[in-house]
């Protein structure tokens, strides 16, 4: 099926779902609906081509790229494959990297899609070729050489085409919408489809060896929640911190465990928290704890002893966005349940979340809640409140979320139960 619907872009062709049950030879229309979701996930993903329906009535669709990116060309012998996923993949990356991605970072990230520098893809051809002259001469990248850089290194920005045709907003709110879509099957049949090439594509080496310990692991998770606790002190009385003080409060003596224990805690206190650690002197290794996002919210419910919930608050923002900027209230509280967050549930960092999200946050101006023009029985939607459009924007919320996305949550959230545990066993 994905197949016949590549022809059908490359010839700028309609479709319908007769012709598409006729192409696959499928009589059992209850399993249709299935195989047509699973192919245009695979086009989505490894193409960057949107099925859009014209006609609910007679079920006809046509094919467009994604983000209204209009890049067609392509390197020699690829037969004209679309290629606009791995485009904006790369304009994604430029803006994680503070709009100007070092190439190393970039072919870096590309491995997700199995594209390596110097070797031929199945579907997108001869990378370097694509990235550094098709793509370039097409404007929608610049790739030059580091100022001042010896021995020569270089970089990747937006160009004026990317400028012109989309915009950062829309395409860290595609990621976004990609990333909830667990999109593992997707990417291992575009790796499928590219088996004839010989190498194959390294497993991810993140981590450090000691954490494959399970005894070791254990005494460090103890630790990781240990120094989370303690930087939560410091963050509610508003004092900095130092190196010194963290290595004392976890009883850590082994510079190079800490520095495991550190990293792991920073994490934490950002998923769960919405709490960054930044060093302010790196000669002292002092350090200041603030809130992501430059956000001020800090209105707590009674006997949650003022933890913060800013990382609540944004994945709120986030869902609005994702909704059109007007998300109704069951979406809301879907997308919360994830984090083990439900209305009329006490939370034990968050307090009672209906509470918070209707009235404390709501008071403050950071989300708007109302009822749906018209609705009856009467629905509620959130919206973003002035006080969100004030102090951050809907670029920063979408860039924070896909970076959170990208790394690996389990040991994170693992920390969060855990350290939930702790403070109900201490109530």
């Amino acid at each position: 099926l994905v197949l016949f619907l590549l022809l059908k872009y490359r010839s700028k062709q309609p479709t319908t779902q007769a012709e598409m049950l006729k192409a696959i030879s499928q009589d059992d229309e209850d399993q249709f609906p299935v195989i047509f979701s699973q192919a245009c996930q695979y086009l989505l993903l490894v193409f960057g081509v949107d099925v859009k329906e014209v006609d609910p009535s007679e079920h006809s669709y046509v094919l467009v790229t994604i983000l209204g990116l209009s890049c067609d060309r392509m390197p020699s012998g690829r037969k004209g494959m679309p290629k606009t996923a791995l485009l904006v993949l790369v304009l994604w990356v430029i803006l994680l990297e503070d709009d100007r991605a070092p190439e190393e970072e970039l072919w870096e990230a590309v491995r997700v899609m199995g594209v390596y520098d110097g070797r031929e893809h199945v579907f997108y051809g001869e990378p370097r070729e694509l990235l550094t002259q098709v793509w370039v001469q097409e404007g929608y990248l610049e790739y030059r050489q580091v100022p001042g850089s010896e021995p020569a290194r270089y970089e990747f920005l937006w160009g004026p085409r990317a400028h012109a045709e989309t915009s950062s907003e829309q395409v860290l709110q595609h990621m976004l919408t990609v990333n909830s879509r667990k999109p593992g099957a997707s990417l291992f049949l575009c790796r499928e489809a590219g088996s004839h090439e010989k190498e194959q594509v390294n497993p991810d080496e993140e981590g450090l060896s000691t954490w494959g310990n399970p005894a070791v692991e254990d005494t460090l998770g103890v630790k990781v929640v240990d120094l989370v606790a303690f930087m939560l002190v410091k963050y509610c009385t508003k004092q900095p911190t130092t190196q010194a003080e963290m290595l004392t409060a976890v009883s850590q003596t082994d510079q190079e465990q800490f520095t495991m224990i550190f990293h792991q805690a920073c994490e934490c206190l950002q998923l769960v928290f919405g709490v960054d650690m930044k060093e302010v002197d790196p000669i002292e290794h002092s350090y200041v704890l603030v809130t992501i996002l430059g956000l001020t919210c800090d209105g707590m419910l009674r006997g949650k002893q003022g933890m913060p919930t800013t990382s609540l608050l944004v994945v709120v923002l986030g869902v609005i966005l994702l909704e059109g900027e007007c998300a109704p209230e069951k979406e809301v509280w879907k997308a919360l349940g994830v984090l083990g967050v439900c209305a009329g549930r006490e939370h034990v960092f968050y307090g009672e979340p209906r509470e918070l999200l209707t009235e404390v946050w709501v008071q403050e101006g950071h989300p708007e809640y109302r009822q749906v023009p018209g609705s009856e029985p009467a629905r509620y939607e959130f919206l973003w409140g002035p006080r969100a459009h004030a102090e951050t924007s809907s670029v920063h919320v979408l860039q924070h979320i896909l970076m959170v996305s990208r790394r690996r949550l389990g040991a994170s959230l693992s920390l969060c139960h855990e350290a939930a545990s702790n403070e109900e066993e201490r109530a």
